[in-house]
């Protein structure tokens, strides 16, 4: 009798065990679960303040290349007056001095969106031509 009292004993606390043991797997893999949740949720939030910090780093660098340009035609003004045309030699020295590539005027606006636009007006504010570039977009995809 002993024997089978003890049996009983041995036995009830292997099932106590194992319910133990399940029972903190379970709450383990709660906790990874809402880990996995935090951290992804992280990732997200990481990646929307990159793809803004780009925008804004962006627009930034635009409105600056826009300016050197401003300062570039005001200073080759300043040199050989205001001429009708951009010859091309004033047009690479213009380049250089913006710190622009591929530096093109035209008297009609570019067709295609994938470059850069400024518009160059005369004394009395019209336009008489537009200085297109290729965008520097060095942290955007």
């Amino acid at each position: 009798m002993a024997g089978a009292a003890a049996r009983r004993g041995w036995a009830g606390q292997g099932r106590l065990a194992r319910e133990q043991t399940a029972s903190s797997t379970a709450v383990i893999a709660h906790i990874a679960s809402l880990f996995l949740l935090a951290l992804s949720a992280a990732v997200v939030v990481c990646a929307l303040i990159g793809l803004a910090f780009i925008a804004w780093n962006d627009s930034r660098r635009s409105v600056e290349r826009h300016a050197a340009l401003r300062l570039a035609l005001d200073e080759v003004h300043a040199v050989f007056g205001h001429g009708d045309g951009f010859e091309n030699g004033r047009l690479r020295l213009i380049e250089r001095r913006a710190g622009l590539k591929g530096l093109r005027f035209a008297t009609e606006p570019p067709a295609t969106g994938a470059r850069e636009v400024q518009s160059l007006h005369d004394s009395e504010g019209r336009i008489i031509g537009w200085f297109s570039w290729e965008p520097d977009r060095g942290l955007a995809p």
